[in-house]
């Protein structure tokens, strides 16, 4: 992987069960305070720019043949077809396109149908969206103020708290061939926190 960036955009749903208490410090100013579970839930987009070189490494054994090991550890016996490998075995320019360098070769092993690239782009939108939901916490507290018996002036401050599930099961990988589409990570199986923290000022109405 030589580049893999992510914009995300998404949109919350939070359905929140909220316990009130109301205290007031004097006839026209006082406070409340909130707390309780809700129900949120994370739609998600993503715009991809990525580069990947699809590279290989053969592991040659003593006898000189190819074997195949899914655990293995690579050794400085190995056939190693990097890009870099390659141009520094070749002693070449990687601008000189006339000449032999990863490029040539790695066209060459794709048209025999081996999966080898170099620069391989990737951009667009992700075509699945993705939603993350879970319980969270919501808290917080106001102050307001009577200006008449029938509006006051709020201010007040409020947080969430979320551990959100991702709710993906499968083995995550951004790709794992050249043919394959870019995977967002927001299709992994990993687990996400979210805190928010907000402030807020207005008019109260019809109290």
């Amino acid at each position: 992987m030589k580049k893999a960036q992510e914009k995300m955009s998404f949109s919350i749903i939070n359905i929140p069960l909220l316990f009130r208490y109301k205290e007031k410090f004097s006839a026209k100013s006082g406070f409340e305070l909130f707390a309780g579970p809700s129900f949120i839930s994370f739609i998600t987009n993503s715009t991809i720019d990525a580069t990947f070189n699809f590279e290989g490494i053969y592991q040659v054994n003593q006898a000189g043949q190819f074997v195949y090991n899914n655990n293995f550890i690579a050794a400085g016996s190995d056939l190693y077809l990097t890009e870099a490998e390659i141009n520094s075995l070749l002693f070449v320019n990687v601008n000189d396109v006339s000449g032999p360098n990863a490029t040539a070769l790695f066209n060459q092993l794709r048209g025999d149908g081996y999966d080898f690239a170099l620069d391989k782009k990737f951009t667009g939108k992700d075509d699945k969206i993705q939603t993350h939901y879970g319980i969270a916490f919501n808290g917080g507290a106001d102050l307001f103020y009577h200006i008449t018996k029938k509006s006051a002036v709020k201010l007040g401050a409020t947080i969430i708290f979320a551990p959100l599930n991702s709710g993906n099961s499968d083995a995550y990988e951004m790709v794992n061939k050249s043919t394959d589409s870019y995977k967002s990570i927001y299709r992994s199986k990993a687990n996400s926190t979210y805190t928010s923290f907000g402030l807020n000022f207005g008019i109260i109405l019809g109290i």
